[in-house]
């Protein structure tokens, strides 16, 4: 205990307190909920005076918004890995909608928080790094599909519509997949995968170009 409570005090003096704050809550996050999510709970683990955190996280409710934040930011990266990864278009929507549904599944109440942070708060309080983060999410999608429309693989229809559709399905996915009312069982990586891409792909056949001309 000893040792543990000083591996917690020299992070706290190397500064690394609030990443520790942040991994921490994130984890109670997932297992008891926002609600229940307690910023002197986070300080007792840590071994820290329960006003650390406060040095960092003024309140719960910015606290709450960091994680927000932290659930986009890795979003975000996702996406951008995403397109750097696929080698066309078609891959490079297949890889960033799979990886959408498996943060959103990994870290189901990150999700629903990333989704609902700023729907109930004034925009004035919401940070501009957090609108930030869930913009650049957003624009990494977009640009494969923009991209793919003007290189004449997707369908030359509005490239915002299509993003917006590409996003909802994958959304629409972990939503039903994380409240548990999904039909179809995919218990395994592969089966989630499969369906994932098959998914995309039904939704592709409409925004292939080829796939036009051909009708």
């Amino acid at each position: 205990m000893k040792k543990k409570a000083a591996r917690s005090l020299e992070k706290y003096h190397h500064g690394n307190l609030k990443e520790s704050v942040l991994h921490l809550s994130e984890l109670h996050l997932e297992k008891l909920g926002a609600e229940k999510l307690s910023l002197r709970d986070i300080a007792a683990e840590l071994q820290v005076s329960h006003t650390a955190p406060y040095r960092h996280f003024a309140n719960k409710e910015v606290l709450l918004y960091a994680l927000a934040e932290r659930g986009f930011s890795a979003l975000a990266d996702a996406m951008e890995s995403s397109y750097l990864k696929g080698k066309t278009f078609r891959e490079k929507l297949q890889q960033a909608g799979l990886a959408y549904v498996k943060l959103a599944i990994a870290f189901p109440k990150r999700t629903e928080l990333m989704f609902s942070a700023s729907r109930k708060a004034e925009p004035r309080k919401i940070p501009e790094s957090l609108s930030r983060e869930g913009d650049r999410a957003f624009v990494g999608l977009h640009r494969i599909v923009l991209e793919g429309v003007q290189a004449g693989e997707f369908v030359q229809e509005e490239p915002l519509q299509l993003s917006c559709t590409a996003w909802s399905l994958v959304h629409g996915i972990a939503t039903l997949l994380n409240g548990g009312g999904f039909p179809l069982p995919l218990g395994s990586d592969k089966a989630l995968r499969q369906f994932v891409m098959q998914s995309l792909l039904t939704l592709e056949t409409g925004m292939l170009q080829s796939e036009r001309k051909s009708e």
